[in-house]
């Protein structure tokens, strides 16, 4: 896995596509400003290569003569410029807090359009970078992309997560109808911006390259399986995610309760971490679950494939998504999952065919879902090759890129014509 992380992703399937311009040649150079949260984008590059999100980059990287990326950090002398490759710029912003990024934004993306000649703008999302990159936008007279792979837009839980949330929604929507083109991951997301007025030509719905797929899909689980299935347990489900209210850690702790009474054998694998982990493993304690529960904490994006290819089943409890990466990995892990029915989820799921959705905080349903894998591991094994099967060609690294390059260029285009 390691010399994946030093030349970039590897594609599920291949299909044949125009070659790019690799140069630019053949049509005007674009180059990109990009406003983005991912703070791990600012890291420097360790001795094993690029991290995910930066690998992400690379490959995109190959349509844009230059990108320039503003990125959200703390204020810490760790963070300082530096060159990711020959292409691609990394700024951090080393701002005090969530609201002085919007200022910090505002500045450092001017003075990458002025002497990095930016003449393309994207935002990571429609709230704090999209109202930067408007901003930016009207400013310079640029085309601006934004980027809405959450499914937050009037999502009542979303919502309630946080008072300001209530202020951010109309302000994303804005922010939205007035962006040159909009990125989503999942067909319910294109149909929502469809119905927030954007025309349909303005919505693109592009997934995300799977860095280092070939590691989900061939990985060898016994050794993981070795470690985590310590007496008495036989079997384990694994979920993935971040200590967020989002995840809905109250309905996997309900979830654990039900499938532990009737078979306890079986062991919940949490893989993740948080400001709320010390919250949330005395919420399990307290619902007496703990011992049913390995909280393995944060795993490296590299070593995830040993603990899908080990599990029996994959578990997603959410309230809100987009498209959760977390259910993809396990279509290429070939593994029977349910989930909630949260936005993308059945893009990746056929209920009954590849795994089972249930309704969110369904804990009944969802228990008895697992159950049903655990108990027919046949059945379990088909469910997964079906997930594989679907998902490897929606997954096809060179439509991706293709389907990100065209979205770029059109908006390119209408700004500054045809080369």
């Amino acid at each position: 896995m390691q010399a994946a992380r030093r030349t970039g992703s590897l594609c599920v399937t291949r299909a044949h596509h125009a070659p790019y311009c690799e140069k630019n040649d053949c049509m005007t150079p674009m180059r990109l400003l990009n406003l983005s949260l991912s703070t791990p984008m600012a890291d420097q590059p360790a001795d094993q290569g690029p991290n995910d999100p930066q690998l992400h980059q690379i490959a995109y990287s190959r349509f844009f003569e230059k990108m320039i990326y503003v990125i959200k950090t703390p204020d810490d002398p760790k963070y300082k410029p530096f060159d990711l490759t020959e292409k691609i710029r990394i700024i951090p912003s080393c701002s005090a807090n969530r609201w002085a990024f919007m200022r910090d934004a505002m500045r450092l993306g001017a003075q990458a359009v002025r002497e990095q000649g930016a003449n393309i703008i994207a935002a990571q999302e429609p709230f704090g970078t999209g109202v930067a990159g408007l901003l930016l936008s009207r400013r310079f007279n640029l085309p601006l992309c934004v980027h809405n792979v959450n499914d937050a837009i009037d999502n009542k839980r979303w919502l309630a997560e946080e008072p300001v949330n209530r202020l951010m929604n109309p302000v994303g929507k804005y922010v939205l109808r007035r962006a040159g083109a909009v990125r989503v991951d999942s067909v319910s997301e294109t149909e929502k911006m469809v119905r927030l007025g954007l025309p349909r030509k303005r919505v693109w719905n592009i997934q995300f390259i799977v860095n280092d797929a070939a590691a989900f899909m061939d990985c060898d689980g016994s050794d993981m399986r070795k470690n985590l299935l310590v007496e008495p347990f036989n079997q384990y489900i694994l979920f993935v995610g971040r200590f967020e209210p989002q995840k809905d850690f109250e309905t996997l702790f309900g979830v654990v309760k039900h499938v532990a009474a009737q078979r306890p054998h079986v062991r919940f694998v949490v893989v993740g971490s948080g400001k709320r982990d010390a919250e949330y493993r005395a919420m399990a304690q307290a619902a007496g679950v703990h011992q049913n529960i390995l909280f393995a904490g944060w795993v490296d994006y590299f070593q995830l494939p040993q603990y899908y290819a080990g599990a029996d089943a994959f578990l997603l409890t959410s309230v809100h998504e987009t498209n959760p990466r977390v259910v993809i990995f396990s279509r290429l892990a070939r593994k029977a999952a349910v989930a909630t029915d949260v936005s993308g989820v059945r893009d990746f799921i056929q209920d009954g065919v590849s795994g089972f959705v249930r309704p969110l905080k369904d804990v009944p349903g969802l228990a008895q879902a697992l159950i049903s894998i655990l108990d027919d591991p046949e059945k379990a094994a088909e469910m997964g090759c079906a997930g594989f099967e679907n998902a490897r060609h929606i997954l096809d690294e060179s439509q991706i890129l293709n389907q990100m390059e065209s979205m770029y260029r059109s908006i390119f285009d209408e700004r500054f014509g045809k080369a």
